[in-house]
């Protein structure tokens, strides 16, 4: 009845209004959605991407009432002038046949007007002539440092078959040896790059855009000029080495490899993701259109790099709390303090004229691309997931395994959990820790990124690998030599350090409902350091700290084991003699209640975390209590957000923690 005769009751509408407002107050001090609305705040007036999307009360409350309009009458005009059925998709998912799932949507949806209306298409070019060679320098919430560079380009969404953005992506955002990230780092200049195409996100067709986005070291945010230089010496060598089919065809297996094994989305973002595909893509390819490449384009590609990527064309958003003196502008819809001026002819025209050097390369052919996908297990298909089984224990390490004769798929999952008594002796020595995990990965960068390209993932803080069996041994092996066999330079663990100190400033900015979230993690656990008592000793731990730190830590772990997949029991060797440590949880007293206050030094809005400890994690218990959220969690959020308007994000969740689980209602509100 939505799509056929809302009510759009004045009631309705202003409860609506302030769950819009307090959605904008909760992005307030966002600093990804600050410099967001400041790019279009920023671009043509003319254009629509420059209009405020999100709303407010101001803009749909406070100005509408000034100027004697009737927000509810425009609402109802939109309605009957923008909605139509032929301007809609519909995605259902069910376990009925597909006769039965087409009579509903045609009982259901059949009375929704086709106004036939046509799909708008906007102007090319947001930005204009005047948003060229510019650069914003914007004061962060966050302690950050970051470059963005960005182009207007064309909307090749009819062209997704070639996808000329993709391959640019590929490369561009590439992190192997000879890649841009590769060589920012060698120079201290940067410690992260990514790089891709964006549609507008407002479903404005027309236009597009191109992204490469930094972070700086403090050393790149003196020498950023110098930054955006080498980002245009790979450009040019990407000019002159050209399109290459071999680079091509690699990304196309690659895609065709995600999508032939890709998992179960949940039911909820299958629809929302195919309903949004309909649109983009022939309704044959809806499924695969994200992952197709069939044709190699070189005459884009080269359009795309000769005409748009191009100095003359770029706009720059350089932020860092250093440009507090000289940010005289504030954005008007968050408030974002900057300063926008235009790049020198000079500096462009040495951008346009750069020389190709030779540490800048195209990757070599990824050798951790899978090609054996042979399933292990004979078993027929079973009904659920095996239950882990233990196969392995000693004084040492303790090992669970399960075969994989559910999702009947050619990858596995490894889990090691590493239990260390040092890591938690004191604030220095978890700090230590920290350090040598961010050191390691920063360390993996250029040998890691090709497997992840390849279906391969993994994390460190407890060593995760996941994704395709045939190369997981090797990645494996890689991760636990650079764990033992770690070097480190003096440049990088001051940069990395830098980066570990600047997280730890800015919990105080974080958004009020997560920070209520790690003082209870912090208040039940019975070894858990703050972030006023990790900071305070951050400043004084030295590379030859971490460096004596690191055998210490590397003879006294025990290690708790998990591999789960198309994997063989043989698959796992011991990896270290250690000892047994056990992260425990603080048992709260039958009818205890207490009270944790935290401060929060950017944003206005208020959050809290009601924690209800419940019991030891069991299967039983477990599913107990995921049944009982169940039951509670819409009623909670309607009782919370929508009759009584307490807050904009409402939660009744299950909290687990080192064996312990517990339910808990999260409120944020203004």
């Amino acid at each position: 009845q939505f799509f056929i005769s809302p009510l759009f009751a004045a009631s309705s509408t202003d409860r609506e209004l302030e769950a819009v407002n307090s959605e904008y107050e909760g992005n307030l001090f966002k600093d990804v959605r600050r410099i967001t609305q400041l790019e279009k705040s920023t671009s043509d007036s003319e254009h629509p991407y420059s209009e405020f999307p999100s709303g407010n009360t101001e803009s749909l409350r406070i100005t509408p009432k000034q100027r004697g309009i009737d927000i509810r009458e425009v609402l109802l005009d939109f309605y009957k002038a923008q909605y139509s059925s032929n301007r809609m998709s519909l995605a259902v998912l069910g376990n009925q046949s597909l006769g039965e799932l087409q009579s509903l949507v045609i009982n259901s949806f059949k009375d929704v007007p086709n106004k036939k209306l046509q799909i708008p298409k906007y102007a090319p070019d947001p930005y204009g002539e005047k948003n060229r060679k510019t650069i914003c320098y914007v004061v962060p919430v966050k302690e950050s440092r970051r470059l963005i560079i960005k182009w207007v380009i064309p909307d090749h969404q009819e062209l997704y078959y070639c996808n000329p953005e993709s391959y640019l992506s590929h490369l561009i955002g590439h992190e192997g040896d000879g890649s841009l990230l590769s060589y920012l780092k060698q120079l201290g200049l940067a410690i992260e790059l990514s790089s891709a195409d964006r549609n507008s996100g407002l479903g404005l067709p027309g236009f597009n855009f191109f992204t490469i986005n930094l972070e700086l070291t403090i050393e790149g945010l003196n020498r950023w000029e110098q930054v955006i230089y080498i980002v245009y010496q790979y450009l040019a060598m990407l000019r002159k080495e050209g399109p290459k089919e071999w680079i091509f065809n690699e990304c196309k297996n690659l895609n065709e490899m995600h999508f032939q094994f890709r998992e179960k989305e949940r039911p909820a973002k299958f629809v929302s993701n195919l309903a949004l595909r309909i649109r983009n893509y022939p309704l044959t390819e809806c499924l695969s259109g994200d992952y197709e490449m069939r044709e190699l384009c070189p005459d884009l590609i080269n359009e795309v790099l000769n005409e748009y990527v191009i100095p003359s064309k770029m706009s720059v958003f350089l932020t860092s709390k250093e440009f507090v003196s000289i940010a005289t502008e504030k954005e008007k819809w968050f408030g974002t303090q900057y300063k926008k001026e235009y790049l020198p002819d000079e500096f462009i025209k040495k951008c346009e004229t750069c020389d190709i050097i030779p540490e800048l390369h195209l990757p070599k052919p990824n050798e951790f691309i899978p090609t054996d996908f042979h399933l292990f297990s004979k078993e027929k298909n079973s009904i659920r997931p095996q239950l882990p089984i233990k196969i392995k224990e000693n004084e040492f390490y303790r090992l669970y395994y399960a075969d994989d004769s559910f999702y009947k798929l050619p990858k596995a999952y490894l889990y090691f959990e590493f239990r260390n008594p040092l890591r938690n002796v004191d604030p220095i020595h978890f700090n230590m820790n920290t350090l040598y995990v961010k050191l390691v990965k920063d360390s993996l960068t250029e040998v890691v990124y090709p497997a992840q390209l390849g279906g391969l993932q993994y994390e460190l803080s407890a060593l995760t690998l996941y994704g395709y069996n045939h190369k997981i041994k090797e990645l494996l092996d890689t991760i636990i030599d650079r764990m033992v066999n770690i070097k480190m330079n003096a440049q990088q663990f001051e940069n990395i350090k830098e980066r570990v100190k600047r997280a730890l400033q800015n919990f105080r900015r974080d958004v009020p409902y997560e920070m209520a979230q790690f003082g209870v993690t912090y208040l039940t656990a019975e070894h858990q350091w703050n972030n006023d008592e990790l900071l305070s000793c951050i400043d004084g731990i030295t590379m030859n700290n971490v460096e004596s730190f690191i055998p210490r830590m590397l003879n006294r772990f025990y290690t708790d084991s998990l591999m789960y997949g198309n994997l063989t029991k043989h698959f796992y060797q011991p990896l270290f003699p250690s000892m047994w440590f056990n992260q425990r949880e603080l048992i709260l007293p039958e009818g205890c209640n207490y009270a944790y206050t935290m401060l929060n030094d950017a944003h206005k809005l208020h959050a809290i975390e009601i924690y209800l400890q419940c019991f030891q994690q069991t299967l039983e218990n477990n599913v107990l209590l995921e049944l009982f959220c169940h039951f509670v969690d819409e009623p909670c959020f309607d009782q919370l957000r929508t009759t009584e308007q307490l807050g904009y994000i409402v939660k009744a969740d299950t909290h687990r923690s080192r064996g312990v689980q517990s339910f808990r209602i999260i409120v944020q509100s203004a």
